[in-house]
């Protein structure tokens, strides 16, 4: 495969125009970062929690995909952590139903094009994650009142 990446670029960079000693360097780090994988059990929790907390409807399953982020970092040091990551809607929901009509892919995170939607995001993420964090870590009293006020103040 590196030797595939290196004749592709190499022939653009020549199609180019670019000189030799300017031409790509292919080269694999040995620093990397590994795949994230959810701790099934954490996940379970943290789902449950999410359902409470934003919705039964509001909460949908995901498709395992190939990923890494540096968040799994935190499990090659000890103590090793169950970790669990969960990916948080962004986009302005006309736009998401436009691009599941036509089949096209919105842009993500790491895209120049990605535009989240500024006010429920960050309502909706920052209530995700104090609700399964004050579950976890069994604060009830103060999940009940963060729950009740995302129920009063909930705008959908």
């Amino acid at each position: 495969m590196l030797a595939s990446i290196a004749r592709i670029t190499n022939g653009i960079a020549t199609a180019a125009g670019v000189p030799a000693e300017r031409a790509p360097i292919i080269e694999v780090s040995p620093v990397h970062v590994p795949a994230t994988i959810n701790d099934p059990e954490l996940t379970r929790r943290v789902e449950a929690s999410l359902e409470r907390t934003l919705g039964k409807e509001n909460v949908l399953p995901g498709e395992p995909i190939m990923a890494s982020e540096d968040f799994s970092l935190y499990t090659l040091e000890d103590p090793k952590p169950p970790i669990s990551i969960f990916w948080l809607g962004a986009v302005d929901p006309q736009k998401l139903q436009d691009a599941k009509e036509k089949g096209a892919r919105l842009p993500g995170p790491h895209s120049s094009e990605f535009a989240p939607v500024p006010e429920p995001t960050i309502r909706t993420g920052v209530t995700a994650m104090s609700g399964a964090v004050l579950d976890l870590v069994k604060k009830w009293a103060a999940y009940e009142v963060c729950r009740d006020w995302w129920v009063a103040n909930r705008v959908d």
